[in-house]
């Protein structure tokens, strides 16, 4: 994996530019998500874009104004979990190893359009 840090992350506030991902067409993403997909998580993306296929995520009228995603990393095992919002119940919990840098990451889904959804970091909300 590519260097990912805080302090690069930390740069991306607003975006220039929307990403559409190639299956889940209906999600697009900032800049600063497109830097994680370029730097070695595109797998997150993936992962974040697939989910929004889930009728238990498509269907869930919370979900649709805003999504609060979640992984943390622990000796090469990573925890991605989807809630409605902190302190809320997860929706999806997955359990994976990883080499991703950072030992805690939250980005927000919410909706770009009527019938789009937008991955953002959260500096970038």
């Amino acid at each position: 994996m590519q260097t990912i840090n805080e302090s690069d992350l930390c740069q991306f506030i607003g975006t220039e530019q929307y990403f559409r991902h190639p299956i889940a067409r209906k999600v697009v993403w900032t800049d600063g998500i497109n830097y994680l997909f370029n730097n070695g998580a595109a797998w997150l993306v993936d992962e974040i874009a697939l989910a929004q296929m889930q009728p238990k995520v498509r269907n869930n009228q919370n979900l649709r104004e805003f999504q609060l995603w979640t992984l943390k990393v622990t000796n090469k095992r990573g925890v991605l979990t989807l809630q409605e919002d902190s302190n809320r119940p997860n929706i999806i919990e997955k359990h994976f190893s990883t080499d991703f840098p950072l030992n805690e990451f939250h980005c927000y889904v919410e909706p770009l359009s009527e019938t789009e959804m937008c991955i953002l970091l959260t500096s970038e909300h």
